[in-house]
């Protein structure tokens, strides 16, 4: 059994991790993932920034339907996003 991705979700990834690996530069000093951020007025409206930017692109619900803001996104693609999510410590 082949558990590779594909090449379109070889590419989707790499999509995912230029996006995060670009807009975390934009980070707050000291930004750590989860709740304790949050409580300054520089981690949340960094938090609120890039919730809106995710939602532009349709990463923040994936597996919703077009019309409603998301991608109809399978499950691999939704694993793939929150893998990259997690790696780069991203809120989303």
């Amino acid at each position: 059994m082949d558990f590779s991705f594909t090449p379109e979700q070889e590419a989707l990834r790499k999509e995912f991790d230029e996006f995060f690996r670009k807009a975390m530069k934009e980070a707050p000093p000291g930004w750590v993932p989860g709740m304790e951020s949050l409580y300054d007025d520089e981690g949340w409206g960094f938090h609120r920034g890039m919730l809106r930017k995710v939602a532009e692109k349709g990463w923040l619900v994936p597996h919703w339907p077009k019309e409603y803001g998301g991608r109809d996104a399978p499950i691999i693609e939704q694993l793939i996003l929150h893998d990259v999510v997690g790696y780069h410590r991203a809120p989303a």
